[in-house]
């Protein structure tokens, strides 16, 4: 009797582990730029006193009264440091964070498959297939938990969600669709590129990894020979479309993911070959 085998248990065994392995580093970072975020919002919401005067008291001379003029202006000298402060950490933190989980899931996937644990994980009984797809998705989920982080600090830095909606109608005037379909065209645009990016830097890794030496040439020259190849599919697929005249907006965005798609599995492929044929460990 054949027994048909379930990849998903295993698969989800590998999801499991890689995103215990990577929450260490990750949720204390995503944590430290919500906690920046909200101080920032909060020193953004601190309101003069000269808005709930009565009528007919001037500003000046309230605060003239109620605070001596060195001690009101040194005040307000401190919080505007503070806040600056704030502002330049917050910047700084969304671009390290942005850098630093890209970083760390190729070096998450380096040090698993192509480093010291990789003698132990390939010894498994689990397949080449069930490896990457756990490690992609667990790499994917990171991605989104960036992006949702990323989301969420941006609305405590001003408690005003007026911003996300301002931007969507935007985009639904400048594409001519619908708000829904923006909020949807966003997710999938999203999703593909992320999976085109991870499958890139794996790619970038496993080649890499066949060199017996001078790895730091070798990965600049992968990733300049991808670049170029991917660039050229890119200038095909766009000469072929101004060919065929597609004035639609969803026409073009679907030869854009169909295209993210199509080179995605491309890396695949490449990544599971040399593991499965030319990896030498």
């Amino acid at each position: 009797m054949l027994i048909m085998r379930n990849p998903f248990i295993k698969i989800g065994k590998v999801f499991k582990y890689e995103v215990k392995s990577s929450s260490r580093i990750f949720l204390p970072l995503y944590g430290v730029l919500c906690v920046v975020a909200l101080l920032l919002g909060l020193s953004g919401l601190q309101k003069p006193k000269s808005e709930k005067l009565p009528l007919g008291i001037t500003n000046v001379s309230y605060m003239n009264e109620q605070y001596p003029s060195s001690t009101f202006e040194n005040f307000s000298i401190q919080v505007s440091s503070v806040k600056s402060a704030l502002i330049f950490l917050y910047g700084a933190l969304i671009i390290a964070i942005i850098v630093l989980t890209i970083a760390l899931l190729i070096k998450r996937f380096r040090k698993s498959m192509l480093g010291d644990e990789a003698y132990l994980n390939l010894s498994l009984p689990v397949t080449i297939s069930e490896h990457l797809w756990g490690r992609i998705l667990a790499s994917l989920m990171w991605a989104f938990l960036c992006f949702i982080t990323i989301f969420v600090s941006v609305f405590l830095t001003s408690f005003d969600p007026s911003i996300y909606k301002q931007l969507i109608i935007s985009l639904s005037n400048g594409l001519n669709i619908s708000k829904g379909e923006v909020i949807l065209v966003l997710i999938l645009m999203y999703s593909f590129s992320s999976i085109f990016l991870i499958l890139f830097c794996y790619c970038i890794e496993s080649i890499t990894h066949l060199f017996a030496s001078h790895h730091s040439l070798a990965k600049a020259c992968t990733t300049i020979v991808l670049l170029i190849v991917t660039s050229k599919f890119s200038n095909i697929v766009l000469d072929l479309t101004r060919n065929i005249r597609m004035d639609s907006f969803y026409a073009n965005f679907w030869t854009a993911i169909l295209s993210l798609i199509f080179i995605s599995a491309c890396f695949y492929t490449a990544i599971y070959f040399i593991f499965k044929k030319g990896l030498n460990l």
